[in-house]
């Protein structure tokens, strides 16, 4: 991605080729599916992401009608992964 330095000039990280960013398309893509299935099917349970500064409950409009309960409803995590478990390949640049 592109991104302007400290010094204020353009610089770039590490690119994705072509064939990476359409595995991340595709992935995006299954997983909007996958929660549109959900949806229809009726199964979306309320399950709020947990962050370091708090969870969604924190801002959302609907908090006075939702019975979302933390002490009895379970919160989920954030999960992060590296480009390399996303990619589904072996970490070649170690070095940057």
């Amino acid at each position: 991605p592109a991104f302007k330095s400290k010094d204020g000039k353009l610089s770039s990280g590490r690119l994705l080729s072509e064939e990476e960013y359409s595995k991340i398309e595709r992935l995006a893509v299954e997983k909007v599916k996958a929660f549109g299935d959900a949806i229809l099917q009726g199964s979306y349970p309320i399950a709020p992401l947990q962050r370091d500064w708090g969870s969604a409950c924190t801002y959302c409009a609907f908090r006075s009608v939702c019975r979302f309960d933390p002490s009895y409803c379970a919160v989920r995590k954030e999960e992060t992964h590296s480009d390399a478990e996303i990619l589904g390949r072996e970490e070649e640049d170690q070095n940057g």
